[in-house]
């Protein structure tokens, strides 16, 4: 046993001094690496011809960006959302260093520099130029809303600022996508199926305004199914399958504008002329899309979910009366826009409006007991206003 104990924490021993050899070895590794990265950015701000104090300040800041980012985004204290944005701007000096590293060594390499097209020049100056207007704004974001994210709010509506932001984060993504892709509805609207202004804004303003529709519809029902156990198995199929006929649309638009800016995009392409002819008539097919699917999922019900099915079990219907027949919904819901013209009618009139007929009827019944009820005709004490028997 002694042997065997000695052999264990030999191996043990041994183990150990063999991790921390390569532990050193990366380290070295890593700091030979951003040295190399470090005296690459210098000389490329050298050829560029940069103040050599900016030169300096550049390379030293992006090797400390990505050690100090690095460090910080592995580190056991701290907070996820601290974790999160040291992990985003470590990501961001990486990119940075490596592409100035690459514009670097293809510049000062006379084979390479020989076929390195002049745009990636001028773009390795901009990105240069911007790099500490780039490393001064993630550092301070890494540095900051960690911070600011776990305050709490004083009105109490959300418990920390993090928690309001990731709310409102989703609704600013979804607005940023919507823009580009506006900006492409356009542009292969003007550029490519050549039609007239109103035409453009019609089918970027439906075309959004569809998907946003599809998008909160099928949104809803899930949120719905998440939180009450109970949905309408048919509107989301119905809303979820539109939206990504829409979203398919899109994309494909999307991605025939950033080819005609390419200029890579064949203009005797069949589906590109499928395309175009589909955004010429999207405004009408769209708008009439949705009315179709608002109609339709309006009138059919398919609930489901685990309050649905407790409910079914049970003999009980949750949440909702009873399912009517597709003819009295229809009928209910055209009585029911007829007493809203007649409103509107009368409003503009500055008549009083028509009863609807549910009403006409309760009327009749209320005058028709009334007319039911035995008046007696007044006594003589009652008539010389002495008091009555009753």
């Amino acid at each position: 046993m002694n042997i065997l104990t000695q052999n264990n924490n030999g191996s043990g021993t041994s183990g150990q001094a063999g991790h921390a050899i390569f532990s050193t070895a990366v380290l070295v590794a890593f700091v030979a690496f951003c040295s190399a990265m470090s005296y690459a950015v210098w000389k490329l701000g050298v050829f560029y011809q940069q103040p050599e104090a900016y030169c300096w300040l550049t390379a030293g800041g992006c090797a400390l960006g990505v050690v100090g980012h690095g460090a910080a985004a592995t580190r056991r204290e701290g907070t996820n959302t601290g974790r999160m944005m040291h992990g985003i701007s470590l990501g961001t000096w990486l990119i940075l260093s490596v592409f100035l590293a690459a514009v670097y060594m293809a510049t000062s390499s006379k084979e390479l520099s020989a076929e390195l097209p002049a745009e990636m020049v001028s773009i390795g100056r901009w990105v240069y130029s911007l790099a500490f207007g780039i490393g001064l704004f993630t550092s301070t974001l890494a540095l900051v809303v960690p911070s600011a994210a776990a305050n709490p709010l004083a009105d109490g509506s959300h418990a920390t600022i993090g928690a309001a932001l990731s709310k409102f984060g989703e609704p600013v993504v979804i607005i940023l996508a919507i823009a580009a892709s506006s900006l492409h509805l356009f542009s292969f609207g003007q550029n490519v199926a050549r039609l007239d202004l109103f035409s453009i804004v019609a089918a970027m303003v439906i075309a959004d305004l569809a998907f946003l529709v599809a998008e909160k519809k099928t949104i809803s029902e899930m949120k719905a199914r998440r939180e009450v156990g109970r949905y309408d198995r048919f509107d989301l199929v119905m809303w979820g399958v539109f939206g990504l006929m829409v979203l398919a649309y899109l994309v494909l638009v999307n991605i025939y504008a950033v080819r005609f800016t390419s200029n890579t995009l064949n203009m005797n392409d069949p589906t590109l002329h499928s395309v175009i002819d589909f955004y010429a008539a999207s405004p009408s097919i769209l708008i009439l899309c949705l009315a179709a699917l608002a109609l339709i999922t309006a009138l059919v019900d398919a609930p489901a979910g685990q309050a649905a099915q407790a409910g079914a079990e049970d003999g009980v219907t949750i949440l909702s009366p009873p399912a009517k027949p597709v003819l009295a919904r229809l009928a209910g819901q055209i009585n029911r826009q007829r007493d809203g013209l007649g409103e509107l009618r009368a409003a503009v009139s500055r008549k009083p409006a028509l009863a609807a007929p549910e009403m006409t009827v309760q009327m009749t019944a209320q005058r028709a007991a009334i007319s039911d009820v035995e008046v007696l005709p007044p006594t003589a004490a009652e008539v010389a206003g002495g008091p009555s028997k009753s």
